[in-house]
């Protein structure tokens, strides 16, 4: 029996196909959802299977790194994982845990605007979906009434976006498999 590492399909590795697919997935299907009304079926059938595809791909590309000496980037996709399953743990319609979300997304997005090793773009709107759901959640912890379908969150997310498909061509063009420094 072939061990994951041995299968290709042309020059490319399944570990490769799961970080471009579960990106692309979140990218698309992320924002497919966000075409509908807040605590529609068809949002959050989209939504979870956005989740599922940035889940596989972040930690795919954290196992991927880590040996590789890139530990920032692994702990940015590990504690972005964490925080897509931290959005889901109350359900689709938990405030609770969705602030809780957004607050790991904090960490794992200024993480991930740090190593010099994945596109610029996603580096800078990394950083700015951090500010952004930082703004989000430290109003609602605060006991600000925001919205978390208001235009701070929708910004949040369309930079995250953005971010995912920068990941996306990164990935595509073998940059997660590339043995470089994380900073």
């Amino acid at each position: 029996m072939a061990t994951a590492a041995q299968v290709q399909v042309s020059s490319w590795t399944v570990e490769r196909m799961v970080i471009v697919v579960g990106f692309a997935l979140g990218a698309v299907f992320g924002f497919a959802g966000s075409m509908f009304p807040a605590g529609n079926t068809t949002q959050a059938v989209l939504y979870a299977i956005s989740s599922i595809g940035i889940v596989a791909a972040s930690i795919m590309v954290a196992c991927q790194q880590m040996p590789r000496g890139a530990a920032v980037v692994a702990t940015g996709f590990t504690v972005l994982a964490m925080a897509e399953v931290v959005l889901w743990a109350g359900g689709p319609s938990a405030q609770g845990s969705f602030t809780a979300g957004t607050m790991f997304y904090i960490p794992a997005l200024l993480l991930l605007g740090v190593p010099a090793a994945l596109p610029i773009v996603s580096r800078v709107t990394s950083v700015l979906a951090a500010v952004l759901f930082g703004i989000y959640t430290f109003a609602v912890l605060a006991g600000q009434g925001m919205s978390s379908s208001g235009g701070i969150v929708l910004g949040g997310y369309a930079l995250l976006t953005i971010a995912m498909l920068g990941w996306v061509w990164w990935a595509w063009r073998g940059g997660s498999e590339a043995a470089r420094p994380a900073a």
